[in-house]
Formats: C-alpha cells, sequence, structure tokens
C-alpha cells in the first residue's frame, strides 16, 4: 500500500512539473478550447446550419466533432498520455484537409456527403456477413437493399478497374490520398513532417516500440507504460493550431467576423512555438 502511495506521488509530481514545464502551450490549448466554445455557443456570428447549403452544415459538424477531439487530447495531455493523442491529432490532420479542398471547391461537398452511401452500404454488407443474435434481419437486408440501389447509381463517381479487372471504390471520397490533397490545398510540408510519424501511432507499426521499450538490464527488457513527458509540448500546439485553421476557414465561408477574436491566441501559439525552438537550440 505505501509503495502504490508512493509510486502515485511520484506521478502526480511528474504531472506537475510537466504542466509548468509546457505552461505556454497549455495555456494556448486553453485559450483555443474556450475560443471555440464561445464560437460555438454565439447564436449572432452565422455559424448557422442551412439546408439550402451542405458546406454549412459540413462546417458545423466538423467544429464540434474537433472540439470534442480538442478536449479528450487536452485531457490526455494533462495526464502524461500524450502518445495516446497522436491519433486523435492524425484525425484533425486528415479533417482540416478535408475542410479546406471543399472550401476551394463547393462541387466537392455533395461528393462528400454522397461517398457515405458507400460507406453505410460497406458496414451493412459487413453486419450481414458478420452479424450475431440481436440484429433484425428483415430490416438489415431491406435497409442494405436500399443502399445498394442508391450506390449504384453514384458508384461510377468512385471506383476504379484494379489490375485483376475488378471494380473497386476509392478508399477515400476524393479519390485522391491525404498526401495528394495535403499537397493541393498548402499543407504538403505538414503532411511531410507529420502525419507520416503520427501514422506510427494509429497503426500495428514497429517503429513505435522505440517509445516504449528504452532497453535492457541485464536479461530484463525495460518499458515505459503510462504517464511521460513524451510529445507533450507538440502534440498541444499542433491541435490548437489546426483547430485554428479550421475556424478560419468557417471565419471565411460563414463571414463570421472572428478576426478581432481568433488573432491573439494564433499570435500566442506563434510566440509559443519561437520560445520553444530558441530553447532548443540555446
Amino acid at each position: 500500500m505505501l509503495e502504490a502511495v508512493k509510486r502515485w506521488a511520484q506521478i502526480e509530481v511528474m504531472l506537475i512539473r510537466m504542466r509548468i514545464a509546457n505552461r505556454n502551450e497549455f495555456s494556448i490549448m486553453e485559450k483555443t478550447y474556450r475560443l471555440a466554445h464561445q464560437i460555438m455557443r454565439d447564436k449572432s456570428n452565422n455559424l448557422v446550419w442551412d439546408e439550402a447549403d451542405h458546406f454549412s452544415k459540413v462546417i458545423i459538424v466538423f467544429l464540434a466533432k474537433n472540439l470534442h477531439r480538442l478536449q479528450s487530447i487536452r485531457l490526455l495531455c494533462r495526464r502524461g498520455l500524450a502518445k495516446d493523442a497522436l491519433p486523435l491529432t492524425r484525425s484533425m490532420f486528415e479533417e482540416l484537409v478535408d475542410m479546406k479542398y471543399m472550401a476551394a471547391d463547393k462541387s466537392r461537398v455533395q461528393n462528400y456527403i454522397d461517398y457515405d452511401t458507400h460507406t453505410r452500404y460497406k458496414l451493412g454488407k459487413m453486419l450481414e456477413q458478420y452479424g450475431s443474435e440481436g440484429i433484425d434481419w428483415p430490416r438489415l437486408k431491406k435497409r442494405n437493399e436500399q443502399l445498394e440501389k442508391e450506390w449504384k447509381k453514384i458508384e461510377h463517381r468512385y471506383t476504379y478497374k484494379s489490375g485483376d479487372g475488378k471494380t473497386r471504390a476509392f478508399p477515400r471520397w476524393t479519390r485522391e490520398n491525404v498526401r495528394q490533397l495535403s499537397e493541393a490545398v498548402g499543407l504538403g510540408s505538414m503532411y511531410g513532417y507529420l502525419y507520416g510519424h503520427m501514422s506510427n501511432y494509429g497503426h500495428s507499426n514497429p517503429m513505435a516500440a522505440d517509445e516504449f521499450v528504452q532497453g535492457k538490464q541485464g536479461d530484463n527488457v525495460v518499458v515505459e507504460v503510462g504517464a511521460s513527458e513524451a510529445f507533450v509540448p507538440q502534440v498541444l500546439a499542433t491541435a490548437s493550431g489546426m483547430y485554428l485553421d479550421m475556424l478560419r476557414v468557417a471565419n471565411e465561408e460563414r463571414q463570421m467576423k472572428l478576426d478581432a477574436i481568433i488573432e491573439p491566441v494564433e499570435i500566442a501559439l506563434r510566440k509559443g512555438a519561437e520560445a520553444r525552438k530558441a530553447q532548443r537550440s540555446s
């Protein structure tokens, strides 16, 4: 019991020191988080669900979904679990790219929405093939038949002939991969140094072992499990910056006049990055 209490105390001390050492990044995350809540709750800023404008719906869904991710990332980093926040940050990057891609050409919004038919149809067929007890089979089959009819009408927009002559669906609604889209929207360099590295933590990959296996002591392998300072400032700053970029897209698209409240947080983010760079150089 005493050892457990001692270990808990050591972890709490480490977390306090970590938060102090990265206070700028935690502060920027808090400012971004509060700003996001303020904007989402403001009924007068023109962030509206317009039935005649599909992109207005996409903007609201993306902002809400990524505010939820922002909250998760914030909590994980406060507990020294930034490694587990990396896949969430990766998902934020994908949606920032998609958002910018649709903003550049609104005709792409319909492609994004229609591809949902394929996603639902694929999931329905998987349930039909592998489902177990508790499924309303007549309802599932009827729904899959409806989705199949809808998919047949639009599949030519999302499919290609593979080398074996079979018709296959592109893995993404854009037909192009994330790297190609990143370059198209001016985020190619960010993809190059960020996305690939974060992907190692979202998939089964031996590269990620370097962050958990510290080495050997005699015949024993030393591993790090639990709270640590690894990636905390990088994840906080990156997630904050990407959400601010999403707000910029929404601000421009919906003419929300948010510059005066977004800019101070962006300035704080830039100053934090410069301070961190100077610290590394010293």
